[in-house]
């Protein structure tokens, strides 16, 4: 099954604002670089080539599971 960048793009933009944050806040909390969270909202990076250090502070931040 392919995934649709699109749609993991939107899905990162809703879940920082269903958890009322914003890719700065989201970067201090988490220690991910804001560029790679900017690159992650806009689409320039695939979500699925960061990698599980990235994925993983993303999630912890955010109190979401990365499965």
């Amino acid at each position: 099954m392919s995934v649709n960048r699109y749609n993991i793009v939107m899905t990162f933009l809703d879940l920082l604002s269903e958890k009322k944050t914003t890719v700065y806040s989201l970067s201090l909390n988490s220690g991910v670089p804001r560029t790679t969270l900017t690159d992650i909202a806009s689409g320039k990076t695939e979500f699925l080539d960061c990698s599980g250090k990235t994925l993983l502070a993303i999630s912890k931040s955010l109190g979401v599971s990365i499965e």
